[in-house]
């Protein structure tokens, strides 16, 4: 069975278990770098936030002969836990007042979203795209958060330009979104559970890798982007340093004493984006180096 037979099924076995009130259906969507993901969408009546669930990981579970319906009802636990309960009003998007303490930036490669682009406003910074959410909702328990795409037609609806949504985003994803600055092995300490994650965040700085995003990592490596980061990391570290883009969730920090060669970082990029990164989560294949005397970051 292919995988967009296998989206049916599911969707199929799940109309039967929802019943009248939730209306499933398959979904394509074009996502960050042009990936298109085909899932299934659930439209709840009353209620105009329909949650979009990916199923690639559960058609993993079904080739290792996971039956459909032990994994019908996976699905539908994970909307239960991702369901936003209310409706967002047209109208409360449709002001600017309302929304312009939400709207928060993201980083995202420019050659690779070059369609995507023609249709949102974007600031170019080096090679990457600067885009523009609207934060809809922001789990702080779980790090969930929901957005909405600025679009070159809510520019228009809001009465808004560019530079406007640019400084509300800095302002905005300061203060929503803010930016965590830890070692390499403090972040997996993290990541693994290790019970002793808070004395290891507080190790010592010297000889190790960094990890730049935000306090949810999530959409974490625009932290670049925020306003005296990356001096604070030179002022830290006491050094020049080398900025390489792990994913659109953050970036890794290299001090220029424990560097190799450029051209072998950039090889090691490469060769991880390749083979561990998924598609959607690319943000660049180039090394960048902050230089502390130019105040300025070269890629």
């Amino acid at each position: 069975m292919s995988y967009d037979e296998f989206v049916c099924k599911i969707c199929d076995r799940l109309n039967e278990m929802t019943g009248e009130q939730i209306e499933i259906s398959v979904y394509t969507a074009v996502k960050n770098n042009s990936c298109e993901r085909k899932g299934v969408v659930f439209k709840e009546k009353g209620n105009n936030v329909s949650p979009t669930i990916y199923l690639e990981e559960y058609y993993e579970k079904f080739l290792e002969e996971q039956e459909i319906e032990k994994i019908a009802y996976e699905v539908v636990k994970i909307y239960d836990q991702v369901k936003i309960d209310h409706s967002w009003e047209e109208e409360f998007i449709c002001d600017f007042e309302n929304v312009k303490d939400k709207i928060i930036f993201r980083l995202i490669n420019m050659e690779k979203n070059e369609t995507f682009l023609n249709q949102i406003p974007f600031v170019k910074y080096m090679d990457f795209a600067i885009v523009f959410s609207v934060l809809l909702e922001l789990d702080q328990k779980c790090g969930q958060i929901a957005m909405m795409q600025v679009r070159n037609e809510h520019l228009e609806l809001w009465g808004a330009c560019k530079e406007e949504l640019y400084q509300r985003a800095i302002i905005n994803s300061q203060n929503l979104l803010p930016f965590e600055f830890q070692t390499m092995f403090a972040v997996i300490a993290d990541m693994i559970g290790n019970d002793e994650s808070n004395d290891l965040k507080k190790s010592d700085d010297e000889g190790d890798l960094f990890v730049l995003s935000n306090i949810y990592r999530n959409c974490g490596a625009i932290s670049i982007c925020y306003p005296g980061v990356l001096e604070m990391i030179g002022e830290r570290l006491d050094q020049n340093y080398f900025i390489l883009p792990s994913s659109i969730h953050e970036v890794i920090i290299v001090p220029e004493s424990e560097s190799i060669s450029a051209m072998e970082m950039k090889r090691i990029v490469k060769e991880v984006n390749d083979t561990y990164v998924h598609k959607e989560e690319y943000l660049s294949d180039n090394v960048y180096y902050f230089d502390r005397e130019q105040n300025r970051l070269i890629g």
